[in-house]
């Protein structure tokens, strides 16, 4: 846990300086550094059963934290996508 608090820091200390669309970048990289640092480790000391419940809940936390909220912010029923129109208002 540590770990993942220090990658945080770091990519928000970075982000400040290099810019918003760098800061996301820097975010998306390294965001699951700690996950794959966990894995490279207990495979070299043939955890298998370590490396698969740390599959697992990276999966598991992903669908619960970013699947909902994606789906809710995706979901309009009254919106309707005119496949004509091209950025011009005078049809």
């Amino acid at each position: 846990m540590p770990l993942a608090s220090l990658l945080s820091v770091a990519t928000d200390v970075l982000s400040e300086s290099a810019g918003n669309a760098v800061g996301c970048l820097l975010n998306v990289t390294f965001g699951n550094a700690t996950e794959l640092i966990v894995g490279i480790v207990s495979l070299r000391k043939r955890q298998v059963k370590l490396i698969q419940t740390t599959m697992l809940g990276s999966i598991l936390s992903s669908l619960l934290f970013v699947g909902p909220p994606f789906r809710a912010t995706s979901y309009q029923p009254d919106t309707r996508v005119d496949i004509h129109y091209c950025g011009n208002a005078n049809y």
